[in-house]
């Protein structure tokens, strides 16, 4: 296995296979990867590929809410090199965990928000999942005729969830690559 990414620290703070797939490759390709889990357990990441996205890295649990806790994870986003997120942008404001937020206490951080429907507008506290982005986008109605009955039909193939997960690796990897040419 090739480490061409050794000497990257990420930190996961997503929940689910998007950012989990993208932060699996980088620990696959050398990243030392830090999945930071709730006290309370997600529902999505007790699915069956679970173990699958979570190969190759180590894992935290940190309550957000608490002082002390919170500040192992600034200090953790201190000590790294990415962040990844997909959390609502309603909850990152919250904890201070948006853009603006954390760029200011750690100005070198890359920080990549996985968001289904943006941060900003009507419905970016909507839930990323894959089905909610497929028939909001209109591709639930794209296999209407397939079946032998009206209306929408939904895809088994998570196209938007791989495909969401590479265009977030990609942007990683072009942000590190433009920091080790430029510093910023």
């Amino acid at each position: 296995m090739s480490e061409v990414l050794k000497g990257v620290r990420v930190i996961d703070l997503t929940r689910g296979p998007v950012g989990g797939l993208a932060t699996m490759i980088m620990a696959d390709f050398g990243a030392e990867v830090l999945v930071v889990d709730e006290p309370k357990p997600h529902a999505i990441d007790q699915i069956a590929s679970t173990p699958m996205w979570r190969r190759g890295k180590r894992s935290v649990t940190l309550d957000t809410k608490d002082r002390e806790q919170r500040q192992v994870l600034e200090d953790l986003l201190g000590g790294a090199d990415v962040c990844f997120v997909n959390w609502r942008s309603q909850a990152l404001e919250a904890h201070s965990l948006d853009f603006a937020s954390v760029q200011a206490r750690h100005p070198h951080l890359i920080y990549c928000h996985i968001s289904g429907f943006g941060s900003h507008g009507p419905k970016a506290n909507y839930a990323g999942y894959e089905h909610l982005v497929a028939a909001a986008s209109g591709r639930m109605q794209a296999f209407a005729g397939i079946c032998d009955r009206e209306g929408p039909v939904y895809s088994a193939l998570q196209v938007g969830t791989h495909a969401t997960a590479q265009s977030a690796l990609s942007g990683v990897l072009a942000a590190l690559l433009a920091r080790d040419a430029s510093g910023a």
